[in-house]
């Protein structure tokens, strides 16, 4: 890997790095805005993450620790950067500190089906689906996932019956 490109892979992580530590510090009180677009406080809770799957702030992250925002982020940015193994890596180490967050294993199963690995794939999407029962757009998101390595796996039936239950209400 040239010089240049190692070195701004390390500034990243080190500004990242400082960002987790400054929030951590800080107490993690800051403005966001919630549904309807009010300004609220989020004292104790890190501020949402951008679900960059949707582009939209992904719910159940806003109440997640500033380190599991701040793996998180790092891992979206590895796994958009070509570094899926990584990703998995850092999405683990997150799981560690927050094991039912349905979040993280829905990220953890996108990136393993990146990785060809339709079947883990589909255990963690049905974790993930396990834990995120009042999310509905969560829910939905990982039947189709699913269906996804389903489809990998060469199972039209599977992936066609998950369709449908990402379909249903």
């Amino acid at each position: 890997m040239p010089l240049s490109v190692s070195s701004g892979l390390l500034r990243r992580f080190d500004r990242l790095c400082a960002i987790a530590l400054i929030a951590v510090i800080s107490g993690c009180s800051t403005l966001v805005s919630d549904e309807r677009g009010s300004a609220i406080e989020t004292r104790g809770r890190a501020a949402p993450v951008e679900d960059a799957s949707v582009g939209v702030p992904a719910p159940g992250v806003s109440e997640s620790s500033p380190a599991v925002v701040a793996l998180l982020d790092q891992a979206v940015t590895q796994q958009s950067g070509g570094n899926p193994e990584q990703s998995a890596a850092t999405l683990e180490r997150a799981l560690r500190i927050e094991p039912r967050n349905p979040w993280l294993w829905y990220r953890l199963a996108e990136v393993r089906l990146q990785m060809g690995m339709a079947s883990r794939a589909e255990q963690l999407a049905m974790k993930s689906k396990a834990l995120a029962v009042s999310n509905p757009r969560l829910v939905r998101n990982n039947w189709l996932l699913i269906a996804r390595a389903r489809e990998h796996m060469g199972n039209g039936t599977g992936a066609q019956q998950a369709r449908d239950k990402a379909d249903q209400p």
